[in-house]
């Protein structure tokens, strides 16, 4: 039987209902060409009559991941691309945001603006088949010549052509180029046609750059309310917080939260708005822990830890999660090993302090197991697992390693779940993983096809594996490789058997995150690394200070304000408010600072070893990731940091904070200060109504800001104002803050 016989028999078992007939072609199928969209997509809609939802999606992302990916591009591919992503949309209510492999025409416009020819390349103008970059090369091409062509061009595609596509194509460009009238007007034309979410998102977009805020909001309510588009919502929060309508504002949380979807998104939603206004809402009617936790956060801020515990106290009843048990053969002495790795120490850090240097000192312990980096800081995320796991164990394998490629391949550019770095940052290069060696030339790359055979022997003695143990065994793969990639000397059993401590670097988790690890390891103990607490927030927002002026209009510059003004603002919120959360889930919390390891490193690990419950090896002062020699990742103050540097440590605060400043916020952070020992400093300590005082002005190093960005005092205060609310706010909780931190260990250097 031919090939297109085959799919046509599988549809028409489809068709009739007969599922497992056409599940038997379609695994046969897909056996042999894995990347199969016809038989991917006949796999879905099975999974969809089915009920099993998860698979189902699954299914359908990738076959039309592989369909935008054919080698040919057809206009029958063209529209069943188009058909599959409206259904996925329909279906799962979610976009998928994925493009079409570009057509010849495109690659043709490509090759003639590489090669200079651009009269010949602005006379190409066939509309309909053009992509949005495609328009950008000949509109690039036109300004080369001169900008009237440009803008000629660009007009006469714009009357040229009624094609939808196009049409938002050159409204994209518009927006590109700042000639926003014109991106709005060709967006109201296709909102008036097509009535369809994107315009109206697109529509928003350019009113929200504008800071016209409430015609953004006229277009973001239809696009939530009509469209059920939850980054409308969120958006659309912001908002309403910006305008300060907290009554909108609370009345659309609320709406939020009833959907499951929205509320993980809600427990990343922005320190301002948290930080407003506390919500009127029955903890007993909550139905998902995500907003239990949104609640929870709200309350440990607004209203203390007796609160806030009260919602942990619900939540923990209604769901306690409870594992399924995996069921295994015990071979390879299992059940010991998967005991050992019971005992997990997750490992923290607080912007700047020193996390990949002290984790690069563990690495290669022998009672340790641990992965170098911090790829799996959101593999307690929601759905995280259940997205990996399948029921053929091969494919399993395959999607565990499309997933983290990253982590055996530091130069891989992928994304991996939880996003640990933020703003899609790549993990290895900012970990130092690709800087490895003496001569800072290795970048770290693990075979995967030794990955996958030693992940199959584990897996093929599970008939069925949790999230829990998936996680151990990942660690007890890794370390089969390190005891190759290292030339360990002895018996590969016995060196597996002697780990007993899995060191987790779970580094920033969101609360949702944190809270489901610990749920499934409610014994670990948490360490974070900490460093002077004004010099690290010091480092941590100068990472975040623009390095080059814009030429650009007031209204960019003042959206370019508001934006690096908020980075920075919520990195201080995330010191002063957020990372405290923590304290009050763990069971044991210990702090160790950089000071400490690199004035005193020896006693310092020694006491850290006493407190992990392993034993002191002179491993622990080196800094070697696999072997490999660790230079510290670099940073905009200290770039050339390496080993026990203590540069960093060293370092005088007032690279963006003036002394006044520094005094402030020297004076907000007294409980750190006091209860880890850094005590007050060169910056003396305000009293309460001075700092109260000070607090209500303009700081020294906002007003660099303002100054940079060349923009008005008033606009820049439409944002400032809530920094002076939340200092404040911290300054009056400061004995409820300490009582906090007086609960958690710091480990000190052994005397």
């Amino acid at each position: 039987m031919s090939l297109l016989n085959k799919l046509k028999t599988a549809a028409a078992y489809l068709q009739s209902g007969k599922l497992k007939e056409a599940e038997n072609i379609y695994d046969v199928l897909l056996a042999k060409y894995p990347y199969m969209p016809d038989a991917l997509y006949g796999k879905y809609k099975i999974n969809l009559v089915k009920n099993e939802l998860l698979k189902a999606k699954d299914y359908l992302l990738q076959a039309i991941y592989s369909l935008s990916s054919s080698a040919k591009i057809n206009e029958n591919h063209k529209r069943i691309f188009i058909k599959w992503v409206n259904e996925f949309k329909k279906v799962f209510n979610e976009n998928v945001f994925v493009e079409l492999r570009e057509s010849e025409y495109d690659k043709l416009i490509e090759r003639l603006y590489l090669q200079g020819k651009y009269l010949e390349l602005i006379q190409l103008k066939k509309p309909n088949q053009m992509s949005l970059k495609s328009l950008k090369y000949i509109v690039d091409a036109a300004l080369k010549i001169n900008f009237d062509v440009e803008k000629k061009i660009v007009y006469s595609l714009l009357f040229y052509t009624e094609d939808e596509e196009t049409l938002y194509n050159i409204a994209k460009y518009f927006e590109n180029r700042l000639i926003y009238n014109d991106a709005i007007n060709i967006g109201l034309f296709l909102i008036n046609k097509y009535n369809k979410n994107e315009y109206y998102s697109f529509v928003a977009k350019i009113y929200l750059n504008l800071m016209q805020f409430e015609m953004a909001e006229v277009y973001l309510k239809k696009s939530f309310f009509d469209f059920k588009d939850e980054m409308s919502g969120f958006i659309l929060l912001s908002v309403y917080i910006k305008e300060a309508k907290f009554d909108e504002a609370e009345n659309l949380i609320k709406i939020l939260l009833q959907n499951e979807e929205s509320c993980k998104s809600l427990i990343l939603v922005t320190a301002e708005m948290l930080l407003n206004y506390c919500l009127d809402i029955d903890v007993k009617e909550l139905d998902h822990p995500a907003k239990f936790l949104s609640l929870y956060k709200l309350k440990l801020i607004l209203e203390g830890e007796d609160k806030a515990k009260e919602v942990l106290k619900v939540l923990n009843e209604k769901f306690p999660f409870i594992q399924r048990k995996s069921v295994y053969k015990n071979k390879y002495n299992l059940k010991k090993r998967l005991k050992n790795l019971e005992n997990v120490v997750a490992f923290h850090t607080i912007g700047r302090g020193g996390s990949f240097f002290f984790h690069s000192l563990i690495d290669g312990h022998k009672e340790v197991a641990t992965i170098p980096g911090v790829y799996f800081k959101g593999y307690f995320g929601l759905d995280v697992f259940d997205k990996l796991v399948n029921a053929n164990k091969k494919d399993t394998i395959k999607r565990f390693l499309d997933v983290y490629e990253a982590v055996f391949d530091a130069d891989s550019k992928k994304r991996v779940p939880g996003d640990p770095m933020g703003d899609g940052i790549q993990i290895s290069e900012i970990s130092g993983l690709t800087t490895l060696g003496e001569n800072k030339d290795i970048s770290l790359k693990i075979d995967t096809k030794k990955v996958e055979k030693i992940l199959y022997k584990y897996l093929e003695l599970f008939e069925k594996i949790t999230a829990k143990d998936f996680f151990k065994i990942i660690h007890l793969v890794w370390e089969e490789i390190r005891f190759e990639f290292t030339n360990q000397e002895g018996n590969l059993e016995r060196f597996l058997d002697n780990k007993k401590v899995l060191f987790y670097h779970i580094h920033n988790p969101n609360l949702l995150e944190y809270y489901k690890f610990i749920k499934v390891f409610p014994k670990a103990k948490d360490l974070v690394i900490i460093r002077n607490w004004l010099q690290g927030l010091e480092s941590w927002l100068y990472s975040d200070y623009p390095k080059n002026k814009i030429q650009a209009s007031y209204e960019i510059r003042i959206n370019s304000f508001r934006d690096k003004y908020s980075r920075m603002f919520n990195k201080l919120l995330t010191r002063l408010f957020f990372q405290r959360v923590g304290y009050s889930l763990s069971n044991k919390t210990a702090f160790v600072k950089l000071e400490d390891v690199k004035n005193s490193p020896e006693s310092t690990m020694k006491a850290v070893a006493d407190w992990m419950g392993i034993s002191y090896d002179e491993c622990l002062l080196r800094p070697e990731f696999m072997g490999l020699k660790f230079h510290s990742n670099k940073s905009k103050l200290n770039p050339t940091i390496s080993e026990f540097d203590k540069k960093s440590i060293k370092r005088k605060v007032g690279v963006l904070f003036s002394e006044k400043d520094a005094r402030l916020l020297n004076t907000v952070l007294r409980p750190w200060n006091e209860v880890f020992e850094y005590g007050e400093g060169e910056f003396k300590y305000l009293d309460k109504d001075e700092a109260l005082k000070l607090n209500e002005e303009i700081m020294d190093w906002e007003r660099k800001l303002i100054d940079f960005f060349e923009i008005k005092e008033e606009d820049a205060m439409k944002v400032i104002k809530y920094r002076k609310e939340k200092l404040k706010l911290a300054l009056n909780t400061e004995e409820q803050i300490f009582e906090e931190l007086k609960k958690v260990e710091l480990i000190k250097p052994r005397k």
